[in-house]
């Protein structure tokens, strides 16, 4: 799914959305936001908080920017 991602110019971590410095507050504010009682988050089989939201943001960019990484080298 990255290879179609990339294949089509989506970006992958938070810097290709042109974010520059990393502010938790906000990003947590941005989780409390997606877990809304009006959005759809709660369509989920699972109940979504904030902090599972807010993981999930870091630990995909972690891991979209490990992939980058190693991407370049080979």
């Amino acid at each position: 799914m990255v290879d179609i991602a990339i294949t089509v110019g989506l970006p992958l971590t938070l810097e290709d959305l042109g974010l520059k410095h990393f502010k938790e507050a906000e990003w947590r504010k941005v989780a409390e936001l997606a877990c809304d009682k009006k959005d759809t988050m709660h369509n989920m089989p699972f109940t979504v908080t904030p902090d599972l939201v807010y993981d999930a943001i870091v630990a995909t960019d972690a891991l979209m920017q490990a992939f980058k990484r190693q991407k370049a080298v080979h």
